[in-house]
């Protein structure tokens, strides 16, 4: 005779809530990742200008390298944040200062995993 038992498990989804300010003025709440999960990874920063003022509403594109196809697109809030999900491969950032209007391109940029990558663009 056999005798199966079967135990059950439970999963508890720990993720925050964070609002999200897009261009627009609209805000809307998503997840924080906390960089132990098994997602697309993240390239996030700060655009400044050179005296260190944080850029707001600056144009971040992130490039895929050797295409030079635009794989996304985000602004910065007041602080100068970004944040910019992408799949994991090869990229450079084309980073536009509202006030100028001068691209700023950045080095490539290896993303396998979460990346910072901070821009100075005046």
């Amino acid at each position: 005779m056999v005798m199966l038992i079967a135990l059950g498990a439970t999963t508890v989804s720990c993720e925050k809530e964070q609002l999200v300010k897009k261009h627009e003025g609209d805000i809307s709440t998503g997840p924080t990742r906390t960089g132990d999960d098994d997602e697309d990874p993240v390239i996030r920063g700060k655009v400044k200008k050179s005296n260190f003022t944080p850029v707001d509403s600056a144009h971040v594109e992130t490039m895929v390298y050797g295409t030079n196809a635009k794989f996304g697109s985000v602004y910065t809030n007041s602080l100068g944040e970004y944040e910019q999900k992408v799949t994991a491969g090869i990229y450079y950032l084309k980073v536009t200062n509202p006030n100028s209007g001068i691209p700023v391109y950045t080095d490539t940029i290896h993303v396998s995993s979460d990346r910072e990558v901070n821009v100075i663009a005046n």
